[in-house]
């Protein structure tokens, strides 16, 4: 008996023949005859990832082979085993079946690597890898080669979809950008990436449906990495926290060299200039940064849109000043794809996200263009967004967009060998192909015409940023607030005055007693509280029976008929809150007037109210200091009397602050940092270990305080880590940076 064996083959597009192709068999045994076992090859076969049985046999002996069909490109890397985080060597083999592939068959040598951060801790691994040649003498040089008809380069990238339902939303999201928007710039750059969908091999063995992309590059920019009139810059979790010093740097930057001056100099010029409008569009292309807008907007980019986070910058000098040009990048939470932090869902839930939720980037030049009310630049953005609609986003175009991802996905029979590789990724039901994601793409596209039409409408009708801001919300009369006043001086301001007014708010009525306001628009109601009242029946009120509940010391609950609507907190207290509730969902109002670029905690004034609330609580807490020169600063030494320190026993070097709530005592640590150092304290004994990484740990009573590195706390002056009064598990680990030093 001959040994069975599985056998892959790849149909080509668009011929006659694709589905009954001519076979020889050639073989050393004698009399060998071939029979298929049941029906031929036919599209439904190949979408249900239907396996053909071919008999191979002669007189004596006989084997079973097993045919799968696919009209994707197929890719095979030869590497070690496990591919590490680090590079190593590896061979590609890549047949391509598109109708005009100037060559089927490609093979070339280079090196591989995981990539990813969150997607690294998926079974799936995403991988990057460069090609690379040698030439005479030995030398090794990059390999530049067309890979499924992309650009020529060296460096690639393999995406997994891991966590996509329907393994579409950063292939189609990426696409769209390149198609319609990474060209349309005035310094002609195409600033986008581009994916193609394969089916990847690792030694041999099936590892599923993968989309093949390259990154933005130096090389896409047309510029030198040691170049002084441009500069590429990818921000990325841990990129993002960006904060000025009195003198216009970046807190914890060393301007150094070139690229972190420029990008200092970048920033703070939006910084200083927030009022010039002609000084703020040198500072971007205007279609590039609209385009960004409406763009992440329309496919509800949240991981890039909350924080400065997954994007490229490209920087170039113009005239001495810096202009800015931007790209999205890791487009995988999108079209509803929500983030919920939890691995055992792959992070993620699917159409967690109602279509009319629109994710507006509020930061940056543009969003301060419009805060500052420019009618031109206004005009242009529903401009721009009507022409798209017309256009590149015009029903059809998207429609046509995702008949082609359908049939890469599903009618290749590559969603169910997927899902059988990889069973605990994140799937749908295959029958659906992409009827669902189709769907909710044209629910969106509707809800964004719509929101513009409201935005559009507020332009007309008023300059007020939050009443203009408030068209992001469909329902928003239909809803009800909570609004939690912390600062009362901001009343005195026409933009918070007018807006309230605008919700039905009194202004008049809103006394330095008054700390909740409750609207109900629909019934033309508002009650104007100075506290809540504590237990699960403890007020009927005009959005309906309103409780506050006590999850732990200085942390409340606020729930609207049992159903909780935001937190309170002793330790943080914004200076105005809404909480804007839809039925059972409820959203945060942003309350922000002006550029926003980083994190605004961490000044001295918010540490000084954190240290106040812990001193009247029971908690117990390991204060970090990680910047000893604060004690240069005599605030310092008063606000931690507030803790019972006396200022006389801090020293230069004290770098650790034991609290012990229920004593209202502190114990006051020197030159901690120390690995190995160790030390009893009222709390327990409190050490400090450092692993093979450099990281280091903090402990107590061999309960893990924290684990930091010295890159985690480059922007961190001080660290709080709150631990349970009772079980002393810690509760909370909030940082300061004293930005303003």
């Amino acid at each position: 008996m001959m040994n069975p064996k599985r056998h892959f083959t790849i149909l080509s597009r668009g011929g006659v023949e694709d589905h009954n192709p001519y076979v020889i068999v050639k073989s050393e045994e004698k009399d060998l005859k071939v029979a298929f076992i049941g029906g031929g090859i036919t599209p439904e076969g190949i979408k249900n990832n239907q396996t053909i049985s071919i008999l191979a046999y002669t007189g004596d002996v006989y084997c079973t082979y097993y045919l799968k069909c696919t009209t994707l490109p197929l890719m095979n890397i030869e590497c070690p085993e496990e591919i590490p985080d680090e590079s190593v060597p590896m061979k590609i083999t890549l047949y391509d079946n598109r109708i005009d592939a100037v060559g089927r068959l490609l093979c070339a040598e280079g090196e591989i690597h995981v990539r990813g951060a969150t997607a690294s801790a998926y079974p799936k691994k995403g991988f990057r890898f460069s090609l690379k040649t040698e030439s005479p003498g030995d030398n090794v040089r990059p390999n530049h080669l067309s890979l499924l008809g992309m650009r020529q380069d060296d460096d690639w990238l393999l995406y997994a979809a891991y966590n996509d339902q329907e393994k579409v939303r950063n292939v189609f999201s990426s696409n769209l950008w390149e198609d319609t928007c990474a060209s349309d710039n005035a310094l002609g750059i195409d600033f986008g990436m581009e994916y193609r969908y394969l089916e990847l091999f690792i030694n041999g063995k099936y590892w599923g449906l993968y989309a093949l992309g390259y990154p933005i590059d130096e090389k896409q920019v047309c510029i030198d990495s040691d170049s002084q009139d441009a500069i590429l810059y990818k921000h990325g979790l841990g990129s993002e926290r960006l904060r000025f010093t009195k003198d216009g740097g970046i807190f914890g930057e060393s301007p150094d060299n070139w690229e972190q001056t420029a990008l200092q100099h970048y920033y703070y010029e939006i910084y200083r200039n927030a009022d010039n409008n002609d000084r703020l569009l040198d500072g971007i292309d205007l279609d590039n940064a609209i385009d960004f807008y409406l763009f992440l907007n329309l496919v509800q980019g949240e991981d890039n849109t909350g924080l400065i986070k997954n994007y490229y910058i490209l920087l170039q000098k113009e005239n001495g000043a810096a202009k800015g040009l931007y790209a999205p990048w890791d487009l995988d939470l999108t079209w509803g794809n929500h983030y919920i932090g939890v691995l055992s869902e792959n992070f993620t839930y699917p159409y967690g996200i109602r279509e009319d939720f629109n994710c507006i980037v509020e930061s940056g030049i543009l969003y301060q263009l419009m805060i500052n009310g420019d009618a031109a630049v206004w005009e242009r953005v529903f401009g721009k967004y009507h022409a798209f609609r017309e256009n590149e986003w015009s029903d059809e175009a998207i429609n046509a967009l995702i008949d082609k991802y359908e049939a890469d996905i599903f009618e290749s029979g590559a969603y169910l060998r997927d899902m059988e590789r990889w069973p605990e990724g994140t799937y749908g039901n295959a029958s659906d192909g992409l009827s669902v994601f189709r769907a909710y793409v044209m629910n969106r596209l509707r809800e964004a015409d719509l929101y513009y039409e409201r935005l559009e409408k507020a332009y007309e009708e008023t300059s007020n940023v939050f009443i203009r801001r408030s068209a992001q919300y469909k329902n928003l009369w239909e809803s009800r607030f909570i609004i939690e006043i912390n600062e009362h001086s901001l009343l005195s301001q026409s933009e918070y005055a007018e807006f309230l007014e605008y919700l039905g708010v009194e202004v008049s009525s809103v006394t330095e007693e008054v700390r909740f306001i409750l609207v109900n628009p629909g019934e033309k109601k508002v009650e104007y509280l100075s506290s809540l009242e504590e237990g699960e029946d403890a007020r009927e009120t005009c959005i309906g029976r309103l409780s506050f509940s006590k999850l732990r010391e200085g942390v409340y609950d606020v729930k609207v008929d049992g159903v909780e609507r935001f937190k309170t907190s002793i330790f943080s207290r914004p200076e105005i809150r809404m909480a804007v509730i839809e039925d059972i969902v409820t959203f945060d109002f942003n309350f922000t007037n002006g550029y926003d670029l980083w994190e605004q905690n961490g000044s001295f004034d918010e540490f000084a109210f954190y240290i106040n609330a812990l001193s009247g609580t029971d908690y117990r807490a390991v204060v970090e200091i990680n910047r000893p020169d604060i004690w240069k600063d005599d605030r310092y030494r008063v606000l931690f009397g507030k803790l019972g320190i006396i200022g006389k026993d801090i020293r230069e070097n004290t770098d650790f602050i034991v609290w012990c709530g229920p004593e209202k005592a502190a114990f006051v640590l020197e030159d901690f940092h120390i690995p190995g150092s160790s030390c009893e304290t009222p709390l327990g004994s409190l050490g400090v270990y450092e692993n093979e990484y450099g990281e280091y740990g903090v402990y107590l009573d061999g309960m893990e305080c924290f684990v930091s590195s010295p890159e985690q706390n480059r922007n961190v002056d001080i660290r709080v880590v709150l631990l349970d009064p009772d079980s002393y598990e810690r509760v909370d680990t909030i940082t300061f940076s004293d930005e303003l030093r």
